[in-house]
């Protein structure tokens, strides 16, 4: 013999109609509302579920639906305590669809919860596929879906409402570069790089400068292309000429999109001591090579010919190549000197534009 609340949660329409009869107020019913995020650039992401007027209910059952081609279902975790004997089914995969079923009865002994307003009943852990392309939105749907809600007597209640939420990727997930060092060798300057992920990459453009402005290629390395765990990379310049040499990555993705990384000096071996600067003339930022001997805490201020202190900060230099930067926004245009003071003091004179 099947109890009331069994009876309850008999899938079907039929079921449904049969017992909607309640007399909560209108815009008090419950609603269960799916998180919507936007700007997405890393996976895994967590989707909240949140509730609202989740007065005296004793049990409810629903399922949610989304795109499995664009969002791949981990887990669940994080369940409101006040929902404990939720239960959560496998999610079903069909062309396109992903869906996932819970049902609560509640496990404190059949006693009718109360939940505060915008509370998370639950979160969904998604992974995003490395083969997603171009910008999506991914609307969680709600049919086909089924919404019952028992109340404190096991009667269902009617007007229950579900909030599609949206999770937004705004372009493929992009690389994450990691590191970009240079090392001067017996071979030449060796470039290292690692990316934390990558989507759509298709290779990376190795740049070389002589003054930190005007930039040649030297070379190209394929990437991974696709790749949720981190990937290394090098190149050796063999034909390194000049006391500093600037190097850059262009970073091309498949459909010919690119963006740069960050600016290195790698000093050559032949000239590895002092203090090299780029670009100068500068306008924003100042960029400074330091080759040091050994591991020392050296002083670095930015001066005008007469002495007088700009800007000052302590930094710890490690032996052989360091490069730090330098806001110089606040100068006025002209002349001025970067000085480092340690064991040795070493001063170069830049142009402010």
């Amino acid at each position: 013999m099947q109890t009331s609340l069994q009876k309850l949660f008999l899938l079907g329409t039929t079921a449904m109609v049969f017992f909607f009869q309640s007399s909560i107020a209108v815009g008090q019913a419950p609603q269960f509302i799916a998180g919507s995020i936007s700007n997405v650039t890393t996976t895994p992401i967590t989707v909240p579920i949140t509730v609202k007027n989740f007065n005296n209910l004793l049990a409810c059952q629903w399922s949610l639906n989304w795109d499995s081609t664009k969002l791949k279902f981990s887990s669940t975790n994080s369940v409101h305590p006040q929902l404990f004997g939720m239960t959560f089914s496998n999610p079903l995969v069909g062309t396109n669809q992903g869906k996932l079923g819970f049902v609560w009865v509640d496990g404190n002994g059949l006693v009718p919860q109360t939940i505060t307003d915008n509370s998370v009943a639950f979160n969904i852990v998604f992974n995003v596929p490395t083969t997603i392309s171009g910008a999506v939105d991914i609307v969680f749907g709600d049919v086909p879906t089924s919404l019952l809600v028992s109340d404190a007597s096991l009667k269902p209640v009617p007007g229950i409402t579900f909030i599609k939420g949206v999770v937004t990727i705004p372009f493929p997930l992009p690389l994450v570069l990691t590191q970009f060092t240079g090392s001067t060798t017996t071979a030449g300057n060796v470039l290292s790089w690692s990316t934390a992920q990558e989507t759509n990459t298709g290779y990376f453009e190795v740049e070389k400068s002589g003054n930190g402005s005007s930039y040649t290629v030297l070379g190209k390395v394929t990437a991974a292309g696709y790749s949720s765990s981190a990937k290394s990379y090098s190149y050796t310049d063999a034909a390194t000429t000049g006391a500093t040499v600037y190097y850059r990555l262009k970073q091309v993705d498949k459909d010919g999109s690119f963006t740069y990384s960050n600016t290195i000096a790698v000093t050559s071996a032949a000239n590895a001591a002092g203090l090299g600067i780029y670009p100068n003339p500068v306008k924003e930022t100042l960029f400074a090579q330091v080759q040091n001997d050994k591991a020392e805490k050296v002083t670095v201020q930015i001066t005008d010919f007469l002495g007088k202190v700009l800007l000052q900060q302590s930094l710890q230099l490690s032996k052989g190549s360091n490069n730090f930067s330098l806001s110089t926004m606040a100068l006025a245009k002209g002349s001025y000197l970067l000085v480092v003071k340690g064991e040795k003091t070493t001063t170069k004179q830049f142009i402010k534009e």
